[in-house]
């Protein structure tokens, strides 16, 4: 099943007990929406989360837009699958916390 674009906070993930996800944000560091995910990750201390600033690194730019379809920040892509929208991103992480 491939998703694009914008997913609800309603959206089930098929998930494992014993999986480990891939998380990947791609971000900008003058986006305050990013800004905002970015603090919530920081004041969780969560570590599990690999991140990606399109404004330095341009190849990851070209993957978000390949693989997410639209050069939108923040992007949270968990096992490869984008999610957009802050607080969308930040009620995903609260719902599954890093174990």
């Amino acid at each position: 099943m491939e998703l694009t674009g914008t997913l609800s906070r309603d959206t089930e993930y098929e998930e494992e007990e014993d999986l480990t996800m891939t998380l990947e944000l791609y971000k900008k560091n003058t986006c305050p929406y990013c800004r905002k995910v970015m603090d919530f990750i920081s004041s969780t201390g969560r570590t599990d989360i690999i991140f990606k600033d399109i404004q330095s690194d341009p190849e990851a730019g070209k993957i978000l837009v390949t693989t997410g379809g639209k050069k939108q920040v923040p992007c949270l892509f968990i096992d490869g699958r984008p999610m957009y929208e802050s607080l969308d991103i930040i009620k995903w992480l609260e719902d599954h916390p890093q174990a």
